[in-house]
């Protein structure tokens, strides 16, 4: 299993961390990762954005398929819902 080190940052806050990830996860199975990294309990609706290469990734998507570059700036944008 190959990993790549990505700048992770928070939409919300701007908190800004390096995090090292497997290459060939989806989107979707990494996103809870990352959000706890990041230090955010729940959030319901959940996108990561590659702000190097300027593109979205859908949730299928894994770093390797869409060629995430070491320390690309990657942006998790999410919504919260509070009760």
């Amino acid at each position: 299993m190959s990993f790549v080190t990505i700048i992770l940052k928070d939409s919300a806050t701007g908190r800004q961390v390096k995090i090292e990830l497997p290459d060939n996860e989806p989107i979707a199975e990494l996103l809870p990762a990352i959000t706890h990294h990041l230090g955010i309990e729940y959030a319901e609706q959940r996108q990561l954005q590659n702000k190097s290469q300027s593109f979205d990734y859908l949730e299928s998507d894994t770093l390797h398929s869409r060629q995430t570059r070491t320390n690309d700036l990657c942006i998790l944008k999410y919504e919260t819902i509070q009760g």
